[in-house]
């Protein structure tokens, strides 16, 4: 990423109203003022290649590793500002208890390593990740916050307000979105010693493509569950005759996705190949269509969860809170 003319300002103790108008009198003087270039990184010709390799159809016994992302996949944050005292609110994902259940399941032990890589700031990750798994957090591999991204420190302060344009923020825009990258190699050199794993064994579970620029085929894209998504679900909840509605039940389908994906001896190539979407689309990158986009494709993973789940013995509990 190169850096053109940086505005001086000292945006670690400005004001969100100072903010706002030095941003707006610097960038209506020159549009290059506050303009950065990003390079939009690229899969390595290894890693393509690798991901080529078929699959053996024997039945694979290797751990596989899942990595977790949380603000819109496990869980949503009330926006900023709205509770001024008490810091924003946080709802989980429907299922998210069975979720969590299925995950540190003896069973699923046995053949799973689980870890969360978020982008927000360390102390806000903490919470978020106290909040969705409470005293079994100790259960995770480890837990990766926005300190784990290989950031300067300008880019680890980034707020990323639209197409070409950054801003070096601290404080309360800390977890404003920022265009960050989770390059998997950096878990796989990193935790080897104690957990090996690489492209054959992982799965990234993001809402953003971007995120999975380097490793696209680690990836299982969700759609992001929003403050849209959660009056939906709460709707649902406070009506008495539910005719047909149900709430959001994407866990449950990724429930059903790593059960199958535990026998596989590689999982790059298992995505590549369309597996996701049951073969009605290949790969699973950008400009792909998403696997639960389908209703087919997604009525079948569900399926496969809520099998899992009872053969495990585990309650399907959406908890839902208004």
């Amino acid at each position: 990423m190169l850096l053109t003319t940086y505005p001086r300002v000292g945006y670690r103790h400005i004001s969100r109203c100072t903010f706002l108008q030095t941003f707006a009198r610097t960038s209506s003087r020159s549009s290059s003022t506050l303009k950065l270039r990003f390079d939009n990184p690229e899969p390595s010709e290894e890693y393509l290649a690798a991901t080529l390799l078929p699959p053996h159809k024997k039945v694979n016994t290797s751990r596989k590793l899942l990595v977790l992302d949380l603000n819109g996949v496990l869980l949503v944050r009330s926006p900023f500002g709205t509770q001024e005292n008490t810091g924003r609110l946080i709802w989980p994902r429907p299922y998210m208890q069975t979720f969590r259940n299925y995950l540190f399941h003896p069973d699923t032990k046995d053949w799973l390593d689980t870890m969360v890589w978020s982008s927000a700031q360390k102390a806000n990750v903490n919470k978020m990740v106290k909040f969705c798994f409470g005293e079994e957090k100790t259960e995770l591999a480890t837990v990766w916050a926005r300190d784990k991204m290989g950031l300067t420190y300008t880019q680890f302060s980034m707020c990323f307000l639209g197409p070409g344009y950054t801003l070096a923020l601290t404080g309360w825009f800390a977890d404003q979105d920022s265009r960050t990258f989770k390059d998997l190699g950096v878990i796989w050199k990193e935790l080897g010693r104690h957990h090996p794993h690489s492209l054959c064994t992982t799965l990234l579970m993001d809402d953003s493509y971007d995120k999975a620029r380097l490793q696209p085929y680690n990836h299982i894209v969700v759609p992001e569950y929003d403050m849209v998504t959660r009056k939906r679900d709460v709707t649902v909840l406070e009506r008495t005759q539910k005719e047909g509605e149900t709430y959001d039940d994407l866990l449950v389908c990724v429930i059903g996705i790593l059960d199958k994906v535990k026998s596989e001896d590689n999982v790059a190539c298992w995505v590549r190949q369309g597996e996701l979407s049951l073969g009605k689309y290949l790969g699973a990158e950008a400009g792909v269509e998403p696997w639960w986009a389908d209703l087919e494709v997604k009525e079948h993973w569900r399926e496969k969860g809520m099998g899992a789940l009872d053969d495990m013995g585990i309650e399907l509990e959406a908890a839902v809170v208004p």
